[in-house]
C-alpha cells in the first residue's frame, strides 16, 4: 500500500510532496473546467469561476486520499483510475455551485468537461506517472492530501 503525503496548492497549479519518500512536483489543476483535454473550456484561473455553471478549486484543507482503481459515478459518468479525496470531518470542505452542494472531491485524469472541484494532474502524461504509484487495494487510504 502506498504512503502519499501530498500538498496541492490550486493558486500556484501545484501537486507536491512524497510518494512512499519518493518526491512528487508536478503540475495540477482545479475548478473552472481546467484539466478540460480542450483547453478552450478552462475559465481564465482557478479562482474565476461563475458559481451558477460550475464549482471552483478544491476547497482548502486536509483530506484522506483513498484508491477507487477504475471508478464510475453512480451517475454513471466514467472517471477511470482514480482517488477519492475524503474531507476531514473538521475541515468540512464542500463547494455550492450550480444549484447543487457537494464535497465529494476526486484526483481524476483529464477530460471532456475537466474539473468542478476535483484535482487534475496536467497534461495526461503527469496523471498517468502519479496514478500508478497511488496504486493500492480499493477503497483503501493510500495517504494524506492539504489543499492550501
Amino acid at each position: 500500500m502506498p504512503e502519499a503525503k501530498l500538498i496541492y496548492d490550486a493558486a500556484r497549479e501545484r501537486l507536491h510532496g512524497t510518494i512512499d519518500g519518493a518526491a512528487v512536483d508536478l503540475r495540477a489543476v482545479s475548478g473552472g473546467h481546467r484539466g478540460a483535454v480542450d483547453p478552450a473550456r478552462w475559465q481564465s484561473g482557478p479562482e474565476s469561476w461563475d458559481r451558477a455553471r460550475v464549482g471552483g478549486p478544491t476547497p482548502a484543507g486536509h483530506y484522506t486520499i483513498y484508491w477507487l482503481g477504475d471508478y464510475t459515478s453512480p451517475t454513471g459518468k466514467r472517471f477511470g483510475l482514480c482517488c477519492f479525496l475524503h474531507p476531514d470531518p473538521e475541515t468540512k470542505a464542500w463547494i455550492d455551485a450550480a444549484g447543487r452542494t457537494w464535497n465529494d472531491f476526486l484526483l481524476h485524469k483529464p477530460g471532456a468537461v475537466g474539473s468542478e472541484g476535483c484535482i487534475i494532474p496536467w497534461p495526461m502524461a503527469s496523471y498517468e506517472a502519479l496514478i500508478v504509484r497511488l496504486a493500492g487495494e480499493v477503497d483503501q487510504p493510500v495517504g494524506t492530501l492539504e489543499v492550501v
